[in-house]
């Protein structure tokens, strides 16, 4: 009895530690509506895009509308910017490892109390879904999805389940920074790609 005591009591301070403020944001162009989360200083989408513009630049992943509810639409960089709701951005390079800050500092404050830390990948992968039970916490409630990618030179699917990709403001001639995220990695992965690629969008408030 006293183990099962202490055990509820390390789960309820490490739910404690890296619980986050929420809330909603209601896009008025289509009327959708999405979970927002305060991590550190920043408050970011805590689910990914899915705003249907005019003309091209996204996609549905394998062209299947049934996956937009789940995993949002894949937008090219150039798209990411376009379409992004007033008050909001996407996220600089610099953004994202101002987040990746955050999530240290709680887990070396999970360290400093004796609980169970958990490396930021963790902390933002989503519960379910990832390849080979490459499975997160989504403690911060980010709820990080695996929802692939969309290669620009021959409009190809890949990843599903496998990575996730965001965009970031980023350039670097003519690719851009973003971040990865994978079923088989607990960390924050940095890498450029082409900005023809399309990939989902994490916005992040003004």
């Amino acid at each position: 009895m006293k183990k099962l005591i202490f055990f509820i009591l390390i789960f309820y301070l490490s739910q404690k530690i890296y619980s986050q403020e929420s809330d909603i944001f209601k896009d008025t162009r289509d009327g959708r509506e999405y979970k927002t989360v305060k991590i550190g200083n920043q408050v970011w989408f805590a689910q990914n895009f899915a705003y249907k513009p005019n003309g091209e630049g996204f996609s549905a992943y394998d062209d299947d509308e049934k996956n937009v509810e789940i995993y949002g639409y894949l937008y090219n960089f150039e798209t990411a910017q376009k379409i992004c709701p007033k008050g909001w951005h996407v996220p600089s390079y610099d953004e994202w490892k101002e987040l990746e800050r955050s999530l240290r500092k709680l887990e070396n404050e999970a360290v400093s109390k004796g609980l169970m830390p958990y490396p930021p990948g963790i902390q933002l992968k989503s519960q379910n879904g990832w390849y080979e039970n490459g499975n997160g916490k989504n403690l911060v409630g980010f709820n990080a999805l695996p929802a692939g990618a969309v290669l620009f030179y021959d409009n190809s699917f890949h990843f599903l389940t496998e990575k996730a990709y965001f965009q970031s403001s980023t350039s670097e001639g003519v690719d851009a920074y973003a971040l990865t995220l994978s079923y088989d990695s607990n960390s924050m992965d940095f890498a450029t790609y082409s900005k023809n690629n399309r990939m989902s969008v994490r916005y992040v408030k003004d």
